[in-house]
């Protein structure tokens, strides 16, 4: 089936090709890179004594894995959006959530690290969710502070102190 120029479009001119829901760009892939890279540098530096693998095991074998693992992710990808913002570099959030993007890799690389001890990609589909869920009520919580106001009605409790959450992300 031929595609149609948009409305008001030159007739006989090539229309550019639509980019793909999940095609990433170069630059994206990129950012999955940094992304990537800078978070296993994080789950792989020592903490407390413990390690990041060390710290994730503990959350695998605890009660309710899949909500403790999209914690860890939530943590660590508002660590490294930070980082890389403080070090002057833009990562695109999209990257994030991307089929094949930075998460699945990362999940791929702590799948690794793990030897497959723990059905961490298996997880994953349930933990994207809840990761997703996580940030969009983190934003809401951020932009009413920063706008100076509480959260709407019906808004998510803020998230637990950071001596609550584990123990590789709590920096201070």
């Amino acid at each position: 089936m031929q595609q149609m120029p948009p409305m008001g479009a030159p007739q006989g001119q090539p229309q550019e090709p639509e980019m793909e829901v999940n095609q990433l760009s170069e630059e994206d892939e990129k950012d999955i890179d940094i992304a990537v890279a800078r978070a296993m540098e994080f789950i792989q530096s020592p903490e407390g004594g413990q390690d990041g693998t060390e710290v994730l095991v503990k959350l695998l074998s605890g009660k309710n894995p899949e909500q403790q693992l999209a914690m860890f992710f939530t943590q660590m990808i508002e660590a490294v959006m930070t980082d890389a913002q403080d070090a002057g570099l833009e990562i695109n959030p999209v990257v994030w959530f991307a089929e094949g993007g930075a998460i699945d890799e990362i999940a791929n690389e702590l799948d690794d690290l793990l030897q497959g001890q723990f059905d961490i990609i298996g997880m994953m589909d349930a933990v994207k969710e809840q990761i997703r869920k996580m940030l969009g009520e983190r934003g809401q919580q951020l932009k009413a502070q920063m706008e100076g106001g509480q959260p709407q009605e019906g808004a998510p409790p803020e998230q637990p102190p950071m001596q609550e959450r584990p123990p590789l992300l709590a920096r201070g």
